[in-house]
């Protein structure tokens, strides 16, 4: 499989010497995820001196360095040609209006997204010291924690009763009982904040930059059961995730990163929400690769592939590919209409619990047979 996607990656970036993150994105395939194979194509598109360049909001390519690039665009979208003719005018209004604020947030460089990234880092290891100097009430407060989550999944709405109440002022004495001077308790809140707001920012900084990278990514996801606006926030939410992950000690880039995180959010969110009967997320991975190889021997053979041929080329097991072809049934409503009468798919299924008509004739018949015989 990597020999195809350097062979791929060799095309689009030898012409002019780089390639975008954004190119970069639809042409690797969902399988790859090891970190690992991440940096093998790195490594192979850095032997062949194709370097891997961001994009500004004006169409300006950047090297992660920062400096700009020369070369002519491989990819000229622009945030706004992203959105598709949708039915919805409001949703189609909203996403524009989000697509062009995007814009306006510049791209980070490489020495940036180290910075943000060591400060959300330093931010919470700072908290969690601080936690750990001042231990007066922490047992109550887990506990009071564990509680609340329990309230929440029962019934978010549901207000604390009376008791529940007073345990909570319990657990705020007994942190108050060890300060006799409020300053010190004050001055430890005002350390926590800071603290709080620094990761606030660079957190802010570093998904603001990389919200481009989203769009490009939830693009390749249309058609799939949810909009764009939706497949956008889904994917938002995976950048959340990657954002507090990330570990710049390592040297990997953010945006590479991020875009796994952005994948699987989305894909997740894809299987949650469009289908009646929710799969496993790696199933999707499965059928994916399954329908490339069913598509792709459709058009060599001329004919439908057998489950056999597919599983030779996939090199996935037979019960794999059976399991595949069963899972990719989608549900039908009984409700549905059929022809041009009133008449529905439910209409035309046989009740196995009822009596047919022709036994129930016969039988009506049998027993009038019987009861006239008898009374001879």
């Amino acid at each position: 499989m990597l020999a195809s996607i350097k062979d791929d990656l060799l095309k689009a970036g030898k012409s002019e010497g780089c390639i975008t993150f954004q190119l970069l994105n639809e042409l690797l395939p969902e399988q790859v995820k090891e970190p690992g194979a991440i940096e093998e194509l790195f490594d192979f598109l850095g032997d062949h001196n194709i370097e891997i360049v961001t994009e500004e909001k004006t169409g300006k390519k950047k090297t992660l360095s920062g400096e700009n690039w020369t070369g002519k665009n491989l990819d000229d979208e622009s945030s706004n040609e992203v959105l598709p003719n949708t039915e919805e005018h409001d949703s189609e209004e909203t996403t524009t209006t989000y697509l062009r604020e995007m814009g306006q947030f510049d791209l980070l460089t490489p020495e940036e997204e180290a910075r943000y990234s060591k400060t959300i880092r330093e931010g919470f290891n700072a908290i969690i010291t601080a936690i750990r100097e001042d231990d007066s009430g922490v047992k109550e407060i887990t506990m009071l924690v564990e509680r609340i989550d329990l309230w929440q999944r029962r019934d978010p709405s549901l207000k604390p009763k009376k008791q529940q109440l007073n345990y909570m002022r319990h657990c705020v004495k007994i942190a108050n009982c060890k300060y006799d001077d409020k300053r010190q308790l004050f001055e430890l809140n005002t350390k926590l904040e800071a603290y709080n707001r620094s990761i606030e920012v660079a957190k802010d900084a570093m998904i603001r930059a990389n919200l481009r990278l989203v769009v490009s990514i939830a693009k390749r996801y249309m058609h799939q059961g949810l909009t764009l606006a939706d497949l956008i926030q889904e994917g938002n939410l995976g950048l959340m995730r990657a954002v507090f992950r990330f570990d710049y000690k390592k040297g990997n880039k953010f945006s590479t990163y991020a875009s796994w995180w952005i994948r699987q959010a989305i894909t997740r969110a894809i299987l949650d929400k469009t289908r009646t009967i929710r799969l496993p997320v790696h199933f999707l991975e499965l059928r994916s690769q399954f329908f490339k190889a069913f598509y792709s021997l459709l058009k060599e053979l001329g004919r439908e592939p057998t489950p056999v041929e597919i599983a030779e080329m996939t090199d996935l097991p037979m019960d794999k590919i059976l399991a595949i072809l069963e899972a990719s049934r989608e549900p039908i409503s009984l409700e549905t209409p059929v022809g041009d009468d009133d008449s529905t798919l439910g209409d035309f299924l046989e009740n196995q619990e009822s009596e047919s008509p022709y036994d129930a004739v016969q039988n009506r018949e049998l027993s009038s047979r019987v009861t006239e015989v008898l009374s001879t």
